[in-house]
């Protein structure tokens, strides 16, 4: 499981990761999800063992806003208003 820190306000995640442990991952930058500079941070959640260690932070080159904006599949398919398969 890889997920943005938001899932923290669920609690059925909080019993996940209680119960199966955690990793995280902390980016530099509010990456952008769509063009625009995003108004959050945008760390990352994931299972035991997904990442080399339990505690990363990461410098990133840029944060996908603006000119650097490169989009996702699944940001394509929302704007075609397409479902990815």
């Amino acid at each position: 499981m890889l997920t943005n820190i938001m899932c923290l306000n669920y609690q059925e995640i909080g019993h996940y990761f209680a119960d199966h442990g955690c990793q995280m991952l902390i980016v530099d930058k509010r990456v952008s999800f769509d063009g625009n500079p995003s108004s959050f941070n945008s760390s990352y959640i994931c299972g035991n063992n997904f990442l080399p260690r339990d505690l990363i932070f990461t410098h990133i080159k840029n944060n996908n806003a603006l000119d650097n904006f490169k989009p996702s599949k699944m940001f394509l398919a929302h704007r075609k208003g397409e479902r990815l398969k």
